[in-house]
């Protein structure tokens, strides 16, 4: 057997891993037969510990209140604060584990919230402001948002 070993590709390991891979590529020949091949040679120094802890599940509450804090757990979950106020949620216990950024104390509210107070009347009201901002709709923006329209604002 007789063959090469082209010069060797180095790595230096990322991710918080401190150490190196070499890739080098081999020609090889066995009698007749001619081959190529791949060696793999590395050192790792050092292996971070894991960050990610990894908590159970959570499930819904029997009741989900009107509003919950950033740092509740049950934030977390979009069913209760919806999309961007579940991702205010991890980003705000991602900031206690990192420590590399800061999100500002805050409350969501809550997916029941809004379906208690959006009442019909609100609704509609909220489309007749919608229709005149679209053009739509003849009126004044301003004017519009400044009166209700003879609508119950009153809570349910």
């Amino acid at each position: 057997m007789s063959g090469n070993i082209i010069e060797p590709i180095i790595v230096n390991l990322g991710l918080g891993m401190k150490g190196f891979l070499e890739v080098s590529m081999v020609e090889f020949t066995v009698g007749i037969r001619k081959g190529n091949g791949l060696i793999f040679y590395g050192e790792i120094y050092d292996v971070p510990k894991p960050r990610f802890n990894p908590k159970p599940p959570l499930s819904l509450p029997q009741t989900i209140p009107l509003t919950v804090k950033f740092t509740d757990d049950i934030s977390h979950l979009g069913e209760i604060s919806g999309g961007k106020g579940s991702s205010l949620g991890k980003l705000t216990q991602m900031s206690k584990e990192e420590e590399s950024f800061i999100v500002p104390k805050g409350i969501i509210v809550t997916t029941a919230a809004y379906k208690e107070f959006l009442t019909p009347e609100i609704l509609d009201a909220v489309k007749h402001l919608e229709s005149i901002a679209h053009g739509k709709e003849a009126g004044d923006l301003k004017e519009a948002c400044g009166r209700p329209h003879g609508r119950d604002w009153k809570r349910p």
